[in-house]
């Protein structure tokens, strides 16, 4: 009998962590959705432009000039594209009937998390440039991608510290990536310069 009973015991330790798993994901379903979309936006602006400033700083010799222009263009685009996919997915969810809570308001802080988190990348270009810009381009994005990494969990209810980690290695893998490729001369080869 005592093995029944360890059993038991074990089922219900079980089924209290299930519900309590439970109730966690509802919490978090139930969160507004404009601060998944500002998660999502900012770390795409980050990503997305911290790959973009690597790779021209690369190919230009860290020219700060052509660094903060290409920079730029990018985050206007980028912020407009992903504000607009956002409404518009939530859009589509409201035809097919799903419940969708203040679409605009997470169009809005979508576009404008894009926006910002685009900026950051290109910060240091502002005010140094070559070699010393992108290690401070990557030292601030990669703060700043760990930060939104932990903030996350204000949804998912993750682990702040595994998920601010998770989201610096994407942008780590990103950058190396970017970098090694944009620095090869096959790609200047192929640009004619």
């Amino acid at each position: 009998m005592p093995e029944m009973d360890e059993h038991m015991a074990k089922l219900t330790i079980a089924e209290a962590a299930i519900r309590r798993s439970i109730a966690r994901r509802h919490r978090y379903a139930s969160a507004d959705s404009w601060l998944g979309a500002a998660v999502l936006g900012s770390n795409d602006g980050l990503e997305s432009v911290f790959g973009l400033v690597l790779g021209v700083a690369a190919g230009s010799g860290g020219n700060r000039h052509v660094v903060l222009l290409a920079a730029l263009s990018e985050v206007i685009p980028a912020a407009m594209s992903m504000g607009s996919g956002e409404l518009l997915e939530a859009l589509t969810r409201r035809e097919q009937g799903s419940r969708t809570e203040r679409p605009a308001l997470a169009s809005v802080a979508c576009g404008l998390s894009t926006g910002i988190g685009g900026v950051i990348p290109a910060l240091p270009f502002f005010f140094s440039e070559g070699r010393p810009a992108v290690i401070m381009a990557a030292a601030v994005t990669l703060a700043c991608m760990f930060g939104v990494g932990a903030a996350k969990c204000a949804v998912t209810g993750r682990v702040w510290w595994l998920s601010g980690l998770q989201m610096a290695a994407i942008g780590v893998a990103t950058g190396v990536v970017t970098y090694a490729v944009m620095s090869t001369g096959v790609v200047r080869r192929i640009v004619g310069r």
